[in-house]
């Protein structure tokens, strides 16, 4: 959708150029663990984890963005910006997660299944 491209441009700068504390870094496609699925499951009990990301009392964010401009979006990269799992000092954090992806036919009764 041409409405979303600005937007997912906008991302990219802030994301690419954000290094505010050394903590930036980009996994490119291939250098990431596979995660199991989760199915139709999207809650993680408390005693499962190690860090509670996105408590409710916590600043928490978390939205996706689609395209059908495939030179938007950068196939399988993932950027994380802040401290990885386990270098978390505290029971719980704040949490945001932004989601770009390129491909034909998401609209918007069917972009929550399809990011499954």
């Amino acid at each position: 959708m041409k409405l979303f491209d600005g937007l997912i441009i906008e991302i990219r700068e802030l994301i690419e150029h954000a290094d505010r504390d050394g903590q930036t870094r980009m996994f490119p496609e291939g250098d990431v663990t596979s995660w199991a699925s989760a199915g139709k499951r999207n809650i993680v009990l408390k005693p499962d984890m190690g860090v509670e990301l996105g408590n409710p009392s916590d600043e928490s964010a978390s939205f996706l963005v689609w395209t059908n401009n495939l030179d938007l979006v950068r196939d399988g990269a993932i950027w994380l910006d802040g401290p990885d799992i386990w270098e978390c000092e505290n029971r719980h954090m704040p949490f945001g997660k932004i989601v770009l992806i390129g491909g034909r036919g998401f609209d918007e009764e069917n972009c929550s299944e399809r990011y499954r």
